[in-house]
């Protein structure tokens, strides 16, 4: 719990932290000495959704995760971005298809 709810004091979520545990699919009782660079990035991302900012900027969010943790945050990201700005940097073409506007940087 601790892990993800660094922001206790922060009462604009809309879910609790355990909403964020299966959207990700992160074990409750981690071991954060062990974890790989998968679930370091999927406890990343969950910190970031509950903490449920105005704008919400990810750097390669998917980098690290398989298809069906992938699948699941853009989800996510498409049930709430009608209440967020969200910015995704990537180089993960795939990720174009979900977003509602392209900016290329060459």
């Amino acid at each position: 719990y601790d892990n993800i709810a660094l922001w206790k004091h922060h009462d604009n979520h809309h879910h609790d932290v355990n909403f964020y545990y299966e959207l990700l699919n992160i074990s409750p009782d981690l071991d954060v000495a062990t974890l790989s660079g998968g679930e370091k990035q999927r406890v990343s991302l969950a910190r970031s959704l509950y903490r449920n900012g105005d704008i919400m900027l990810f750097d390669e969010p998917t980098s690290a995760l398989d298809d069906d943790n992938r699948d699941a945050f853009i989800k996510y990201l498409q049930d709430i971005k009608q209440d967020h700005i969200i910015i995704i940097v990537t180089h993960d073409k795939d990720l174009f298809d979900d977003a509602d506007n392209v900016i290329s940087i060459k």
